[in-house]
């Protein structure tokens, strides 16, 4: 997950003034390849989560290692748009349809019981990775370039992943004769009693034919979707926002590094908690807690309120990535879930794509930060309604 932020959108920020100046290329021109390399992470991951069920997330993540340092090289070596698209939307689809769907899924096939907190602890892993790869492209950059910028992630990615995944990574705890959590027995099966939510230790069997006949899967789906949509929106425009409120430019980049150290934190705390509380409700107060988050930072011209919201906005999307990530697990259990969370992607990350062009329409329209942002808050508090209507699914 930290080598995956080298790919993130907080990441490519940095890139964005020097490639323009020396290329002469416009923002939209940077961007839109983060846009199609989103759509085509999404897309591929409909493959990539049925390799991770059939074969495991070693092979898989070995080989994330390499595809991602092969196309941050291009990057550093473009000179044309074109080959930018091709190098950063490699990127793109590595981290979107690879690392954030083979990660969360090999912690979910070694832990049921203490599921929330591994995962949580997975998940700073691209808060670690923000907070660390931002400032090191910005110092590259200022000393080097940025082309040895980007040649220096594709080292790190290829020294950090690749060994990592051969080396430790395993398929399930079973091939090796082991259980889930360090457990003496099985996890029981899930309780078919129609009214009961399911406990963190007993293990659900779905097959993804079953799974996309559950009204609580697309339920799931859009809730994360509008998710996805609110995230991408608000993370991009944070900076821009402070700014035009008037906050200082510094003060401003300093909220993303506060942002990022309240996002691990996040990630951690809500893993407990998830593994206490009724997972779906614990995901609607992160979703409310979003909408009152981008009420703060679009009223905020000073460095208090900035603060403010990056404290809460850090801690609820610190939550919600990670009991988004076991939601799935819980309902559905290990035995298809690369399958499973693969076929919702690319619908999640065209909601991811679809956020920035959508905000910039009417930002650039009317000069104002409003309909956008009262827009992300509208669609968080829908989420949440939508996450509330989803118990776990009941066999037909």
């Amino acid at each position: 997950m930290v080598v995956g932020a080298f790919g993130g959108t907080s990441t490519l920020g940095a890139f964005i003034v020097p490639m323009s100046g020396d290329l002469g290329w416009s923002t939209t021109t940077i961007t839109s390849a983060q846009a199609i390399g989103t759509l085509l992470g999404g897309l591929s991951a409909l493959l990539a989560g049925r390799l991770v069920d059939e074969y495991g997330t070693r092979a898989i993540l070995a080989a994330a290692g390499i595809l991602m340092s092969l196309s941050l090289l291009v990057c550093a070596s473009v000179q044309e748009p074109w080959q930018f698209f091709v190098g950063y939307g490699l990127t793109r689809l590595v981290l979107q349809g690879i690392i954030q769907l083979a990660t969360p899924t090999a912690v979910a096939q070694w832990f049921v019981r203490r599921r929330g907190r591994a995962t949580g602890i997975v998940f700073a892993g691209s808060a670690i990775g923000v907070a660390i790869s931002v400032p090191l492209a910005q110092h590259l950059i200022d000393t080097a370039g940025w082309r040895v910028a980007w040649a220096a992630f594709a080292a790190l990615a290829l020294v950090l992943l690749t060994p990592l995944a051969v080396l430790l990574l395993r398929r399930r705890p079973e091939d090796l004769g082991l259980l889930p959590d360090g457990a003496s027995q099985p996890a029981p099966e899930l309780s078919s009693e129609p009214d009961k939510e399911a406990p963190a230790a007993h293990e659900p069997i779905w097959n993804l034919g079953a799974a996309l006949r559950t009204r609580t899967f697309w339920l799931l789906l859009a809730s994360g979707a509008l998710s996805n949509y609110m995230v991408a929106g608000m993370t991009t425009y944070q900076i821009p926002l402070l700014v035009h409120n008037g906050v200082p430019a510094p003060t401003a980049a300093l909220n993303v590094s506060v942002y990022a150290i309240c996002w691990l934190l996040g990630g951690v705390v809500w893993g407990f908690v998830g593994e206490r509380l009724t997972i779906r409700y614990a995901l609607a107060v992160t979703y409310v807690a979003a909408a009152v988050a981008a009420m703060i930072i679009l009223h905020a011209t000073s460095a208090g309120p900035a603060l403010a919201f990056a404290l809460l906005f850090g801690l609820v999307i610190g939550g919600s990535s990670n009991l988004e990530a076991v939601v799935w697990a819980d309902y559905y259990g290990r035995v298809a879930l690369g399958s499973i969370r693969g076929f919702g992607r690319p619908i999640l990350m065209g909601a991811n794509a679809l956020a920035p062009p959508t905000a910039a329409i009417t930002i650039d329209a009317l000069g104002s930060y409003d309909v956008a942002y009262w827009g992300f808050a509208v669609v968080a508090l829908m989420a949440a309604v939508l996450v509330l209507a989803a118990p776990p699914p009941r066999r037909s």
